[in-house]
């Protein structure tokens, strides 16, 4: 038994310090090898994953839907998107993924990092020609024949509530350029009709939610993972081979004495 526990101890101490070194070995191929970037995804929309990182066969990720649970306060509590992968025309893969439970397809898993909205914007002109766009806040609307912009924006004092994320009075402000001039400007509600130039007009229709995602690509993870199972199996015998006592007898004037060491 005391030689079966030296073995145990020895192989311990060796699976620990192996284990060490596998899971640096791991991380130097996250570094050199490692891929992390974001993308943001419009429901409805399928987004090529290729805009967040680079990959040898492309395919497309689409959000279906995206909700958010609020607590009590109505503050936020957890983001919530409802993914479909998409390779070679077909769905191979859904999930709803949130903070902290990610969507792996291959080798490559996509986390939740983030949201933000979209702002529906319908320019309707004299022909009753009637075009639905999507602004992110800040962005400029250019429409063609017409040499105006519009840019447009949460309003914080009496628009969008973040905290909540419910929708006051007066959500949106507008800026109308003309030739890089400021030209007007003002509040709207939605669906409120807003003259834009001669016989043409803007309506802000509503709110559309966009998640942004996270994408990692860990080739040395599964090292990483591997090392470091060595490394708890490698402490656990060693704690479990204590240091064997070995007993010796000393012949001193003829009777014999025992000796623990």
């Amino acid at each position: 038994e005391q030689n079966q526990r030296g073995w145990l101890k020895n192989a311990g101490v060796l699976l620990l310090h192996l284990g060490i070194v596998i899971i640096l070995a791991g991380g130097v191929i996250n570094s050199y090898y490692g891929l992390n970037g974001l993308i943001t995804i419009y429901r409805g929309n399928p987004a090529d994953v290729s805009e967040g990182i680079t990959i040898e066969k492309h395919f497309l990720i689409q959000l279906n839907d995206f909700t958010i649970k609020l607590n009590p306060d109505g503050s936020p509590s957890q983001y919530y998107s409802d993914i479909t992968v998409i390779e070679d025309g077909k769905p191979q893969a859904n999930q709803i993924i949130s903070v902290n439970h990610p969507l792996q397809y291959k080798d490559i898993k996509f986390y939740q990092q983030g949201f933000g909205y979209l702002i529906k914007v319908n320019y309707i002109n004299e022909s009753s020609n009637e075009i639905e766009n999507l602004l992110v806040p800040g962005d400029s609307l250019e429409i063609p024949g017409i040499n105006r912009t519009l840019k447009t924006y949460f309003n914080a004092a009496e628009g969008l509530n973040q905290a909540s994320i419910k929708l006051n009075n007066s959500p949106i402000i507008y800026n109308v350029y003309e030739n890089d001039k400021l030209r007007g400007k003002g509040t709207a509600k939605f669906h409120e009709k807003i003259e834009f130039s001669d016989n043409s007009y803007i309506v802000f229709t509503g709110i559309e939610p966009y998640t942004i995602l996270k994408i990692k690509h860990d080739p040395g993870l599964p090292l990483v993972f591997t090392g470091g199972l060595m490394f708890v199996i490698g402490i656990a015998l060693a704690l479990y081979s204590p240091t064997v006592k070995i007993n010796s007898k000393l012949i001193i004037s003829g009777q014999e004495v025992q000796r623990c060491h």
